[in-house]
């Protein structure tokens, strides 16, 4: 009786197919899971675009950019210019986290601020990380010392950022107290970032102790910024040591939380820079390979190719460009 066998040869022959077959779907599997991640992340954008609209609604403007990098929410300060804390913090009531506001620690203490460490879903890019509160780096000494309202081990960070403006601000630490910050003879920063110097013309929607209102925008609020992704450093997501990506999501004024569109920084993806280039953090961009997630300021989302014309990008971070030189720093 004759017994039927595969041969080593037909053996071969069936991996190697299976092999290319698997080669073939690997990337239809890898694009359709990233089209998943880019359309959840698409839904962040267009939910904290809302969120801003109805902040806008509530308030008369999009939300202020809080006093600086030193400076975490003080939970009885409200949300104007007496708020140190960051624009996400003031956006909570809006995304149905209201109950965290009372988080953020009481302007006469100096102990542990708990909000801090409470990440969202919402600010999570998921083709970037998990939701999740990350260790502070060593790299930053500043950040482990004692704050003038709150401090903490570890923070939660965010992967999207509001229009600060077509022209780039450097960081600002704010004032060292509560009371220096109110007083009439502080020296806020402009808008370019240099402290004692007149405000200049605000460009963007968010800033240090201001913020735009629907009424600005001259160019139209489909052709405006609103907020978008931020360009990482991929090998540091998780560390901290990404000089956009130290601070915690609540944070007032910094470039963690807010980005610009100067003519000569456009949106890339994120490793496309050196971690040590001393621009990265100014930029928008994203993990997606091919674009980012940018919402207008008429609540749409719109996916932006990495290949815009910079100039486009520049004046779509810019509220009323007509006829205006824009400075460099």
């Amino acid at each position: 009786m004759k017994r039927s066998a595969f041969t080593i040869v037909e053996l071969l022959v069936a991996v190697a197919i299976i092999s290319l077959l698997i080669g073939l779907l690997l990337p239809a599997i890898q694009a359709a899971r990233e089209a998943g991640r880019r359309s959840r992340c698409a839904n962040n954008i267009k939910q904290l675009g809302l969120a801003l609209l109805q902040f806008h609604d509530a308030s008369g403007t999009f939300p202020l950019g809080g006093w600086g990098h030193y400076w975490v929410p003080c939970r009885d300060r409200g949300h104007g210019k007496e708020q140190p804390g960051g624009w996400a913090y003031s956006l909570l009531p809006h995304i149905e986290q209201g109950q965290l506001l009372g988080r953020a620690a009481h302007s006469s203490g100096h102990g542990d601020a708990p909000l801090l460490e409470h990440s969202l879903g919402l600010f999570t890019c998921p083709a970037r990380r998990s939701v999740g509160a990350w260790p502070i780096s060593d790299k930053y000494p500043y950040m482990s010392a004692t704050r003038p309202s709150g401090n903490a081990e570890k923070v939660a960070r965010g992967d999207y950022a509001i229009n600060g403006g077509a022209t780039k601000a450097q960081s600002f630490s704010g004032p060292s107290t509560l009371s220096g910050g109110d007083s009439s003879s502080y020296s806020w920063p402009s808008t370019a970032g240099i402290p004692g110097q007149p405000i200049t013309k605000f460009t963007g929607i968010s800033h240090v102790r201001m913020a735009a209102k629907l009424k600005s925008i001259e160019d139209g609020a489909s052709n405006t910024y609103l907020v978008g992704e931020k360009y990482l450093d991929p090998d540091h997501y998780f560390s901290g040591e990404s000089l956009g990506d130290n601070e915690s999501l609540y944070s007032g004024y910094c470039t963690d939380n807010h980005r610009f569109t100067e003519i000569d920084l456009p949106p890339v993806a994120d490793g496309s820079l050196a971690l040590d280039d001393p621009r990265s953090h100014f930029r928008f961009g994203s993990a997606h390979p091919t674009g980012l997630n940018m919402a207008h300021c008429d609540g749409s989302v719109q996916f932006v190719s990495y290949s815009i014309d910079p100039e486009l990008h520049h004046l779509q971070g810019n509220v009323a460009d007509s006829g205006l030189a824009i400075p460099k720093n």
